[in-house]
């Protein structure tokens, strides 16, 4: 299960406070049955990704700092990648923190952002509502942490991008599952190095 694998990475990332958002519309077994699995709570809220999160956070006693944001599409979140932004704010007050674009491929990335900018009115727009940082990178400083130093070339950086939109890209990740020996699972720290050597050889 793609989802499954996505959570798993990022609950590896160290995090006490996972959670899982689902669109209202999403059948309630299924939310349901992964959290039952993970141990991880979830919420059902708006179709509308933007105010699915204002309206979790209504239902936090406080309004935690930061919000490090996955999407269910990306199976190969880098897991210290995550650990990574998280570990960069305890000295800073980043506005949007992301790791470098040549650290990690398309569909590795996870971002970092403070909680108050989902309150600014420059997110009053349709991209904002559908597309949850979009305004947020639009007018606040992008930050970016240390290198992750993974070592990546353009060529393995185009060979690893795992984004599933469609099919197309449901086989390619089924593909690099199958370049992974069968001892470094999803819940290895390495995975994405593990990835990079197996394709490198």
């Amino acid at each position: 299960n793609i989802l499954e694998q996505t959570i798993i990475q990022v609950k590896e990332g160290g995090s006490n406070n996972t959670v899982l958002l689902f669109d209202e519309n999403s059948p309630d077994n299924i939310a349901k049955s992964i959290s039952t699995n993970l141990k991880i709570d979830f919420y059902l809220g708006s179709e509308n990704p933007t105010k699915r999160i204002i309206n979790y956070l209504k239902n936090l006693k406080k309004l935690p700092k930061f919000f490090i944001r996955v999407t269910a599409d990306n199976p190969f979140t880098d897991t210290l990648g995550i650990i990574n932004l998280a570990n960069q704010t305890l000295n800073n007050n980043y506005l949007y923190l992301r790791n470098l674009e040549e650290d990690l491929p398309i569909g590795y990335h996870s971002e970092l952002f403070n909680s108050k900018e989902l309150y600014k009115p420059y997110n009053n727009n349709d991209l904002a509502k559908e597309h949850v940082t979009y305004s947020i990178k639009k007018n606040v400083k992008i930050s970016y942490a240390e290198s992750l130093n993974y070592g990546f070339n353009k060529i393995n950086l185009k060979a690893l991008e795992c984004s599933i939109d469609n099919m197309s890209d449901y086989l390619k990740a089924i593909n690099l599952i199958k370049n992974i020996n069968s001892n470094q699972c999803f819940e290895s720290l390495n995975l994405t190095k593990n990835i990079l050597l197996n394709i490198d050889n």
